[in-house]
């Protein structure tokens, strides 16, 4: 019986190219409609601030689920489940320091992969209160934020090395607010208060960020007598 199916090679290797062609095709095609995730609207970014660069984050959102921006720290879910009439997006949650050192969501931003819309939700941050005392704000700033189990509602673990370096951008970029002149104080005027006990203040004063970012334990530099 005569083989009636029978394929040369070269027919083979023809086939094969045109299936690995059309795969890189479509993988292309899929790897290009992730990256197409727009910019807000200007309304959404005036809100924000120029201090934080949205281009950069969503370079990086997809394969990071956390960073640093300008005054924010964020946090980034995608494809979260929903049901119903509900839709599934990608969540972008921008955190900042409130004035008494609790690490706050003030931004919540949504995008709709169908629609292709963000949408935004803020939060307010409070007044700042003058009679909050630096043992105080250290404990939320140094202990607390890094120890909570994960930052609603995307139950995300801080990265505490990026969580550091964020601490000591924002002390840079916003030297009048209460978290700078809180790690400004020395050592000496650290001292326990009704909130914040003597194990806690022995921390801070031990701790790496502050001890860098404290300008007090700088020693000064010796004055050389004139020569006579």
């Amino acid at each position: 019986m005569k083989k009636l199916f029978e394929i040369s090679s070269e027919e083979k290797q023809r086939i094969l190219e045109m299936h690995e062609s059309a795969t890189k095709r479509n993988y292309l095609s899929e790897q290009t409609a992730q990256q197409k995730v727009p910019l807000p609207g200007q309304d959404i970014l005036t809100q924000i601030g120029k201090s934080f660069n949205f281009t950069d984050v969503l370079a990086k959102w997809r394969t990071q689920n956390q960073g640093i921006s300008g005054n924010y720290y964020w946090f980034s879910k995608h494809n979260t489940e929903t049901s119903g009439a509900l839709r599934s997006a990608s969540v972008l949650s921008l955190y900042t320091f409130q004035p008494y050192g609790t690490l706050y969501p003030f931004f919540s931003l949504s995008y709709d992969s169908r629609d292709k819309k963000w949408g935004i939700q803020k939060f307010s941050l409070g007044n700042p209160n003058p009679q909050n005392l630096a043992p105080d704000v250290l404990k939320e700033v140094i202990i607390n934020n890094p120890t909570k189990n994960d930052y609603q509602p995307l139950s995300i673990q801080i990265d505490k090395t990026l969580y550091e370096q964020f601490i000591k951008s924002y002390v840079t970029n916003n030297p009048d607010s209460s978290i700078s002149r809180s790690f400004k104080t020395p050592k000496e005027k650290l001292v326990p208060t009704k909130d914040t006990n003597q194990a806690q203040v022995d921390t801070i004063k031990k701790s790496p960020v502050y001890l860098a970012l404290n300008t007090s334990s700088t020693p000064s530099t010796p004055t050389t007598p004139p020569a006579r």
